[in-house]
C-alpha cells in the first residue's frame, strides 16, 4: 500500500491503522504523500519503546472510534486535540534560564527538549491519523478541514506570544469574516471544522498574517528537523 494524494480518492473500508503504522515505518517513495514522509522522518528519532508506545495510544484512538455513531468525527477531535498541543507548546514562554522571551532555550535543558519531544510525537501521530482517515474516509483534500483549523490554532494560541503591550489582539479569517482571537470565536471556528463535509475546502488565509504558518510546514518538511528535535 502506498500512501499518497489522488485527484479521486479511493477509500478502502476495511484499512487498519496498524496498516497504515507499518508503511510509515517504510522508507517513503516519490510516490508517497506528505503524512508517510513527515511520519517516517519522525520515527527516526525515537527509540523502539517510545514508538509502541505511542502504536498502543494510537490503536486505542482506532478502537475507541469504532465504538462511535460518528467515527470519523470522534478521529478529528483527537487530532485537534493534538494540533492544539502543538500550538500551545510552541508558545509556552520559556524561562530566563530556557533563553528568556527569544524562545530560542538551550539544546541541554530537559524541559526544553521535552518540549520539542512532545511536539514531534504530536507530529508523528497527526501525520499517522491524518493518513489512516484519508485512505479509510477519503477526509484528506488540500484546504480542508485539517489546513484551517491549524490555522485557527495557530492563530489562538499565539496569543501567548503577543499578548504583550504594544501588541493588538490577533484575530482570525474565517469564512470571510474576520473576528478576534477569542475562546468563544475560536470554539465557534473549531465545531465548524469539525463538522465539515468529507470533501468540504476552506478558504484559507494566505495574506502576510499567515507567513509563520507557511515558514513552519517548509521547515518540518526538510531532514534539518530530525537534528532539531534530537
Amino acid at each position: 500500500m502506498v500512501l499518497r494524494h489522488r485527484k479521486s480518492l479511493d477509500v478502502i473500508p476495511d484499512l487498519k491503522l496498524e496498516n497504515v503504522w507499518e508503511v510509515c515505518t517504510q522508507k517513503p517513495s516519490s510516490r508517497s504523500d506528505e503524512n508517510h514522509r513527515i511520519a517516517y522522518e519522525r520515527l527516526q528519532s525515537l527509540d523502539v519503546e517510545t514508538r509502541e508506545g505511542i502504536l498502543s495510544d494510537l490503536l486505542q484512538i482506532e478502537t475507541d472510534s469504532m465504538r462511535q455513531n460518528d467515527r470519523l468525527r470522534y478521529i478529528r477531535k483527537k487530532i485537534m486535540g493534538l494540533v492544539d498541543i502543538q500550538n500551545s507548546e510552541r508558545n509556552t514562554q520559556p524561562s530566563p534560564e530556557q533563553g528568556g522571551i527569544s524562545g530560542h532555550g538551550r539544546s541541554n535543558d530537559p524541559d526544553e527538549r521535552n518540549r520539542k519531544r512532545s511536539i514531534a510525537v504530536c507530529d508523528l501521530e497527526i501525520a499517522v491519523l491524518r493518513a489512516y482517515t484519508r485512505n479509510k474516509y477519503g477526509d484528506g483534500r488540500r484546504n480542508d478541514w485539517f489546513s484551517m483549523y491549524t490555522y485557527l490554532s495557530e492563530t489562538f494560541y499565539g496569543r501567548m506570544s503577543t499578548g504583550q503591550p504594544g501588541f493588538s489582539v490577533p484575530r482570525f479569517i474565517f469564512e470571510g469574516k474576520t473576528m478576534d482571537a477569542t475562546e468563544e470565536n475560536f470554539q465557534i471556528c473549531r465545531k465548524k471544522c469539525i463538522d465539515a463535509y468529507v470533501g468540504h475546502e476552506f478558504d484559507i488565509p494566505s495574506d502576510n498574517s499567515n507567513r509563520l504558518l507557511k515558514l513552519w510546514r517548509k521547515i518540518r518538511s526538510k531532514p534539518v528537523w530530525r537534528k532539531l528535535i534530537s
